[in-house]
């Protein structure tokens, strides 16, 4: 719920309130699609092929206005482009399928809400009516009922190293200790001279879908290709190089 942000953008300049006053679409996809694309084997190995987004109207922004600036207050009564609830599904050469929600300026409680299906059980993010749970063949004792997940993280055999070592280290700061693991994880491939997790490819395609998501609603909701920004690498790219931040594998060695 992000009302109060968007709202008051040029108050705070904050840079959503141009964004939402003038466009629709996925606003911000790289949260969600962040993980995914890593989950999915994206641009090593497979590559996400189209996408169709809709958007429904907008009317939080003016209404959180009305509430709390009043009827007077100019964006009370603005126009804003941007959809109170975006939805886009993206197909990939895998076969796998992806669902975004950006949802923004309604209330709401926050949440992630992810949900990752396999053949062989599914995750979930407490949120949106979904329980923190797993449930996965051969690791939980069925698949029709979830197990806590939290519980499993304190399991030191499904612990990832990394997060081990970063409970243990005490950080604090920006989102909760984030922003340092990911300033770590680029400084420690510029100083091995590696990639790093996220490489240039990773991050044009996912800044892509912003553009793309806003042409298929203005299209209404047509089916858009996505750009091969790795012009046919992902077919036979060479595996990540060893990192100890790598989201692809885990590399014990290192730690």
């Amino acid at each position: 719920d992000l009302r109060d942000e968007v709202a008051q953008g040029r108050e705070n300049r904050h840079y959503r309130f141009n964004n939402y006053l003038n466009r629709n679409g996925e606003l911000y996809p790289q949260h969600p699609l962040g993980p995914i694309m890593k989950e999915f084997n994206i641009n090593r190995g497979n590559r996400m092929v189209s996408l169709v987004s809709m958007a429904s109207k907008a009317c939080g922004v003016n209404d959180w206005c009305r509430n709390n600036k009043g009827e007077d207050y100019d964006a009370s009564s603005i126009r804003f482009a941007e959809g109170d609830i975006v939805t886009t599904m993206i197909k990939c050469s895998g076969g796998e399928t992806i669902t975004l929600t950006h949802d923004t300026t309604l209330p709401r409680p926050y949440s992630r809400g992810n949900v990752l299906q396999g053949t062989k059980g599914i995750w979930c993010e407490p949120g949106w009516g979904l329980p923190n749970g797993l449930a996965l063949e051969g690791v939980t004792e069925e698949t029709h009922k979830f197990e806590n997940f939290g519980v499993l993280l304190d399991d030191e055999n499904i612990q990832h190293p990394l997060w081990t070592e970063f409970r243990k280290s005490g950080v604090k700061g920006g989102h909760d200790g984030m922003d340092w693991l990911v300033f770590n994880a680029f400084l420690y491939s510029v100083k091995n001279r590696i990639e790093p997790p996220i490489d240039v490819y990773d991050a044009a395609l996912l800044m892509s879908i912003v553009p793309l998501t806003e042409q298929s609603i203005a299209e209404g909701s047509s089916v858009v290709a996505i750009p091969d920004f790795t012009c046919g690498k992902w077919l036979h790219r060479e595996p990540a190089p060893k990192n100890k931040y790598s989201l692809d594998e885990i590399h014990y060695d290192l730690f």
